[in-house]
C-alpha cells in the first residue's frame, strides 16, 4: 500500500515536470495553430500553438497547487476527526504525506528547469542568429590540388587553398612527393586546418631570413606530431640551412641540434638530411 502511494506521488511529480517542459518545447517549434476552444488565462483563440500551451501550462500549475492544498485540508480534517481511530488516522497521514510529496516534486521540477534554463519556464527559447558569410562547420570546400571534401572549419585555422594563397603571395613554396594536397593522404602535403598564427609566422620568417622556404610537410596524416590545429611544418633543409644554422641552439633531440629562430621564436629541429622540423609552439623549454 505504501509503495503504491509513493508511486502515485512520483507520477504526480513527473506529470508536473511535463507541464513545465512540453509547452517550452512546442513554443520553440514555432507551430501556427488556431485553437477551437478558449481556456482560462488565454486572452484569445488566435496565435501559435505555443501560446495555446502557455494557457494550459498556467492552468495546470494552478490546478496542481489547488489539488495539493485541497489534499492537505482533507488530510488535516481526517486527522482531527479521527477520534483515536487508528485506521482513519493512518489514512489521514497518508493523504497529508502524499500531498506534501507531490507539491515538493512539482516545486523541484520547476526549480530544476529554472536552474538549467530559465527560458524554458518563460516559454521563450531563442536561437543563435547565423553569421552571414561565415564558413559553416562541416561544409564542403574545394582545395587546390585535391578533390572537394568535407572538412571542419575552425575560425582560427585556414583551409589548404587559403593558406596556400597567402604563402604563394609571400614567396613561400609548397612541395609534395605525391603532387597532391589531400590531408588524409600521407604522400601529399596539406595545409588544411593549419593555424592562422603558423602561416603568419612563416610569412614573417620568410621576410626576415632572406631565404626561400619550401614546405614539404604540413597537416597531412603520416607524421607523429603534425596534424590539424598544430603549429608544425617541415621545411626543406637546403632552402633555409644557410640562415637557420647561424642562429643560437636551444637544445638537442635524438642527438641533432634544435635552433631557436629570433624572428618568430619558433624552434627548428635539424631532424634529418632532408628537412628541418619546425615547431612554432617550441620544443625547447627555455
Amino acid at each position: 500500500m505504501r509503495k503504491n502511494k509513493i508511486w502515485q506521488s512520483v507520477r504526480f511529480g513527473f506529470l508536473s515536470f511535463l507541464l513545465f517542459s512540453v509547452p517550452a518545447f512546442v513554443s520553440a517549434q514555432g507551430f501556427s495553430y488556431t485553437p477551437l476552444e478558449k481556456i482560462p488565462f488565454l486572452d484569445n483563440t488566435t496565435g501559435d500553438l505555443g501560446l495555446y500551451f502557455e494557457g494550459i501550462y498556467r492552468l495546470g500549475l494552478i490546478l496542481i497547487v489547488i489539488s495539493a492544498v485541497l489534499m492537505l485540508v482533507i488530510g488535516g480534517f481526517m486527522y482531527l476527526t479521527s477520534a483515536g481511530n487508528t485506521s482513519r488516522l493512518g489514512t489521514a497521514k497518508d493523504v497529508i504525506r502524499d500531498a506534501i510529496i507531490g507539491l515538493i516534486l512539482a516545486i523541484i521540477a520547476y526549480l530544476i528547469l529554472n536552474v538549467i534554463n530559465p527560458d524554458l519556464t518563460k516559454l521563450q527559447i531563442t536561437g543563435m542568429a547565423p553569421v552571414v558569410g561565415a564558413p559553416i562547420e562541416g561544409q564542403v570546400v574545394q582545395v587546390t590540388g585535391g578533390r572537394a571534401r568535407t572538412i571542419v572549419v575552425d575560425p582560427n585555422q585556414y583551409t589548404h587553398a587559403e593558406a596556400l594563397a597567402i604563402l604563394n603571395a609571400s614567396g613561400i613554396r609548397l612541395s609534395s612527393s605525391g603532387n597532391c594536397s589531400d590531408q588524409k593522404n600521407k604522400s601529399c602535403t596539406s595545409l588544411d586546418g593549419i593555424p592562422k598564427s603558423t602561416i603568419a609566422k612563416l610569412v614573417a620568417f620568410k621576410q626576415g631570413c632572406g631565404c626561400s622556404p619550401i614546405i614539404t610537410g604540413g597537416t597531412e596524416v603520416g607524421h607523429a606530431t603534425h596534424g590539424i590545429g598544430r603549429p608544425i611544418v617541415d621545411i626543406r633543409r637546403e632552402s633555409i640551412s644557410s640562415y637557420i644554422t647561424k642562429q643560437p641552439r636551444c637544445g638537442t633531440s635524438s642527438g641533432r641540434a634544435i635552433y631557436r629562430d629570433p624572428i618568430t621564436g619558433g624552434d627548428f629541429w635539424d631532424e634529418n638530411s632532408e628537412h628541418f622540423h619546425v615547431n612554432f609552439g617550441k620544443y625547447c623549454l627555455n
